[in-house]
């Protein structure tokens, strides 16, 4: 099982988001309030642990995600103000979610059991937007061996970038 959300060498990759169309601003215009992100203003999208940092090694080269370990069932939020631009299951990453956040920024956000926004829809930081699996440990043997596992990955236009600094440090 490869990492969710995570865009490693050879792995397959959800599709990357759109480019910018055609007569529409360089990134280094500058964009209507609101729009895009600043250091610090984008929501942390679950409740959970940091278990694994951007550029932490892998088998399949440095993390471009950070991941969370997050409560069974948790709820996800969107980590920026959007337009959904993919929600839908992709391969073994779970539902998978990419947010534009304006300004070339992209959310993907992998990992969850539920999607509840739909492509084209508009959200805002903090609004629900899924929710994680649930997970008993040593109960169902059918259940999967890990607890719910949210992958966070931040792109500008096709760059990975850490998503750390983005972030708020509280959900």
């Amino acid at each position: 099982a490869g990492h969710a959300g995570a865009r490693h060498r050879g792995r397959a990759e959800p599709p990357a988001p759109a480019p910018r169309a055609r007569g529409e601003p360089p990134q280094d215009t500058p964009r209507p309030r609101g729009v895009g992100l600043a250091a610090g203003s984008a929501v942390v999208p679950v409740a959970g642990r940091v278990v694994r940092a951007f550029g932490a090694p892998t088998a399949a080269g440095p993390a471009e995600d950070i991941a969370y370990r997050a409560a069974p069932a948790a709820r996800v939020v969107a980590p920026c103000a959007g337009s959904v631009v993919f929600a839908a299951p992709f391969r073994s990453y779970g539902q998978v979610l990419i947010l534009d956040c304006g300004d070339d920024f992209h959310f993907v956000l992998a990992g969850m059991a539920q999607i509840v926004a739909a492509v084209g829809q508009t959200v805002l930081a903090g609004e629900p937007i899924g929710a994680m699996r649930a997970w008993s440990p040593g109960g169902d043997p059918g259940a999967p061996a890990e607890p719910p596992t949210l992958h966070v990955e931040l792109r500008r236009g096709t760059a990975p970038i850490d998503p750390g600094p983005w972030l708020r440090a509280t959900p």
